[in-house]
């Protein structure tokens, strides 16, 4: 991170009191030292500082590029092309980007809808609703030609339109502290034992609203006292009329194109299109309707859950290193803080309209 500027200062000792002038001016701190004791050195351009405590409240930084991203930036500038590094897409300069060039976007989480967002609507281009609800993109030729791509190649899952009240989470039914205890061997919580728990949560929500769209008629009540109780939570589905294409499958669902054969760029866009249409009516019944998105919306109202487990040590090192950190986070992030649904109807009529004419996987 670069060095940090300061602009005040206050501590009892007299030194400090002494230099108190100096720091109406900004001042960049270099580094700091903690003494014998407990003191802290500040060291900065113009002098020393040695005071009781430090307050760092940095908001954003920017960080000096790592090695990946310094060879992007130097085969820009050897090459005449404009890399703009990591940062707020609201305050990256995009207006030297002329009309019809081409632009790769890197990664498709949340900055990734913010920084189309400035190269379509920002370029004054509107989009219409259509009589079927979907939505058609009108450009205005100002726009530029927009390639993007990511390690998993698709976009973040959209987020559901809320339906519930400020602070409401649902509490874990599965992933419970009694239910770990017993799952826990040697005092750790094999992250297998994890998982099947995590997942015992998300399917008693989504499939307790999918009895509400297709089995309007039988008990959600019994359905969750039954599956909650039962040994055979298959044989359960199967008596309340489940199919194979309702079952929530956790590997599809993290990897939606796991069993798509692709065979060009066109044929990927038609894949992300269909996919984008598939979710977005799920997310637009609402975090508490649509059963997909409502058990997603799990993984948010569990995040106090996840902390606690994470505090306790109940994971060995080898799991919370490379299970936890180094795979589950990167899905908890693609599945549930994706951007607003209406982005992702935006993103599917701006693939209608030849907006988005690349896509790619890394």
């Amino acid at each position: 991170m670069a060095p940090t500027s300061i602009g005040f200062i206050k501590n009892s000792s007299s030194s400090v009191q002494s230099k108190q002038r100096n720091l109406e001016k900004k001042v960049t701190v270099n580094g700091l030292q903690y003494q014998s004791n407990n003191q802290i050195t500040l060291i900065t351009d113009s002098d020393n500082f040695t005071v009781d405590k430090v307050v760092m409240s940095l908001g954003q930084q920017d960080n000096y590029l790592n090695d990946e991203e310094q060879k992007l930036a130097t085969y820009a500038q050897e090459n005449k092309l404009t890399y703009i590094s990591p940062t707020h897409p609201g305050d990256a300069n995009l207006n030297d980007i002329p009309a019809g060039e081409s632009v790769i976007i890197r990664g498709l989480g949340l900055s990734f809808y913010d920084y189309v967002s400035e190269l379509t609507l920002g370029r004054g281009g509107t989009y219409m609703d259509n009589d079927d609800g979907s939505l058609s993109y009108q450009p205005t030729g100002r726009e530029p030609r927009i390639i993007a791509g990511s390690r998993r190649g698709i976009p973040y899952y959209p987020k559901a339109i809320s339906e519930k009240g400020y602070g409401e989470q649902t509490k874990p039914v599965f992933l419970t502290d009694e239910n770990m205890d017993k799952a826990s061997v040697d005092g750790k919580l094999p992250f297998a034992e994890f998982m099947r728990l995590l997942k015992l949560d998300l399917d008693l929500i989504y499939y307790s609203l999918l009895i509400n769209d297709k089995f309007p008629y039988k008990s959600v009540t019994e359905f969750k006292d039954r599956f909650i109780n039962s040994e055979n939570r298959p044989a359960v589905l199967a008596a309340f009329g489940f199919e194979e294409e309702d079952i929530f499958d956790w590997d599809y669902i993290v990897n939606p194109f796991k069993d798509v054969q692709v065979v060009g760029t066109e044929d990927y866009q038609s894949v992300i299109v269909n996919w984008l249409n598939q979710v977005i009516p799920d997310a637009e019944k609402g975090s508490k309707t649509g059963p997909v998105s409502s058990a997603l919306e799990l993984l948010r109202d569990f995040r106090p859950v996840f902390r606690r487990i994470i505090a306790a040590g109940r994971f060995s090192n080898e799991d919370y290193v490379n299970n936890f950190l180094d795979k589950l986070s990167s899905d908890i992030s693609f599945l549930s803080v994706g951007a607003p649904v209406l982005r992702s109807r935006q993103l599917s009529a701006l693939f209608e309209a030849g907006s988005l004419p690349s896509w790619h996987q890394e």
